[in-house]
């Protein structure tokens, strides 16, 4: 459910940049797409990602972890937060960071604590992501790195799914 729904988003992250032209729907961060002549694919992005995080945080919950409970509940509350708040706000910018770096800590340490080979290639990924958009503009930066962590917790959740098969055999 997971998969289908990151593929969803990423469909109409495709659609609506391909609607808005390229050039000015990349350099637009998430958040200000719910501003604009546009705001359907906002709020639309927005669901979308809201359903992935939810899905996660259920998949997280019965694995009885509790650290991985109360990071990903916490930045669940934090991209609630972002999803409520006007995008020029403020507050909304500082949560959106404070998300961001959650999910970039959690995510370090849990690829960390895997193995060193994959730590070492999740940094490789941000550098490489980062080099590659940090001239352009801020919302593909931002975009990119939404989408490297749709992956992660994609990958995470075929984790947490093949842990649990596993250990009910």
């Amino acid at each position: 459910m997971l998969a289908f729904i990151s593929l969803l988003f990423v469909c109409t992250l495709f659609l609506s940049h391909t609607i808005a032209g390229w050039e000015q729907g990349l350099s637009v961060p998430l958040s200000q797409w719910r501003d604009g002549p546009y705001a359907t694919f906002g709020y639309l992005h927005f669901a979308l990602l809201s359903l992935c995080m939810l899905l996660m945080l259920l998949l997280i919950l019965p694995q009885r972890k509790r650290w991985e409970s109360l990071a990903t509940g916490f930045m669940v509350a934090m991209f609630l937060i972002v999803l409520v708040t006007p995008s020029q706000q403020v507050f909304h910018r500082y949560t959106s960071y404070v998300l961001f770096a959650s999910l970039l800590g959690y995510y370090s340490l849990m690829t960390w604590r895997l193995h060193s080979r994959w730590f070492i290639a999740y940094l490789a990924c941000l550098l490489v992501l980062t080099l590659a958009t940090s001239w352009h503009s801020y919302g593909l930066w931002q975009k990119s790195l939404v989408l490297f962590m749709l992956l992660l917790m994609n990958l995470h959740a075929f984790w947490l799914k093949r842990n649990r098969q596993l250990h009910q055999s």
